[in-house]
């Protein structure tokens, strides 16, 4: 009679056959053979559809924060500085403490911090107190001179004008000529100074814009400034002047 290929081939049990093929002093199977394991390079392939790692010491791991779709580890200095370029063009920073954000107000197309003052001093002097605003821009000076102006012939000197996309402050206009002479300003054609010069005077006069808590006399892009010279002398006369602007 053939013997069955999974029958027992053993004098012992089953319950015989786990007690000797288990040494219950180690905790392990009984081998004979003795099993070496290589300490040296191990490949580990990762692939980040796949794998993933957790940096740290084990109990204490590395965390991250997500921006812009990217997932980037926080990164704290400690003792240490950081140089960050900063872009005019590219690039803008918020100041404040993370929740309250310092303001600006946009004047003249400058944008500039809203300042409270805290605890003000006390004011009891019933003087007022002024202050002048000096945008910050470049001056523009326009001169011209002309010769042999003949009596009675209102005749231009000089003319400035504003250019596109930008704001002026009209602040002096300085005149002179070889004759005692009528100086007019002109603004897009309507008179807004005058100035004149006489015998035992100085042939040198001025309209002045930049006084008191002004900078000037405010122009728009486009705006016209002219001065005009007209004179009763009997001889030709030699005038110039000229117009000072701040653009900003």
């Amino acid at each position: 009679m053939p013997v069955p290929s999974n029958a027992n081939r053993s004098n012992l049990d089953q319950t015989q056959i786990m007690q000797r093929s288990f040494d219950e002093s180690t905790d392990r199977l009984r081998v004979d053979a003795a099993v070496t394991i290589d300490t040296g390079q191990l490949d580990i392939i990762l692939t980040h559809q796949d794998d993933s790692i957790r940096l740290g010491d084990g109990t204490n791991f590395l965390t991250s924060t997500t921006g812009g779709g990217k997932v980037s580890l926080d990164v704290n200095l400690t003792n240490n500085t950081l140089d960050v370029d900063i872009n005019q063009a590219t690039d803008s920073i918020k100041i404040g403490d993370g929740t309250n954000l310092v303001t600006s107000t946009s004047v003249s197309g400058k944008q500039g911090l809203d300042v409270n003052v805290v605890n003000p001093i006390a004011i009891t002097t019933t003087t007022p107190i002024t202050s002048k605003l000096i945008p910050n821009g470049a001056t523009a000076s326009t001169f011209n001179q002309i010769s042999s102006v003949a009596t009675g012939v209102l005749t231009i000197i000089t003319t400035y004008t504003v250019p596109m996309g930008i704001v002026a402050y009209l602040a002096r206009v300085e005149y002179s000529g070889t004759n005692i002479a009528d100086y007019t300003l002109y603004l897009n054609g309507t008179p807004i100074d005058k100035k004149l010069t006489y015998f035992g005077g100085s042939l040198e006069t001025v309209s002045n814009f930049d006084v008191s808590i002004s900078v000037g006399l405010q122009l728009a892009p486009g705006d016209v400034v002219q001065t005009k010279v007209l004179h009763q002398r009997p001889d030709p006369g030699d005038f110039s002047s000229r117009i000072l602007a701040m653009e900003i």
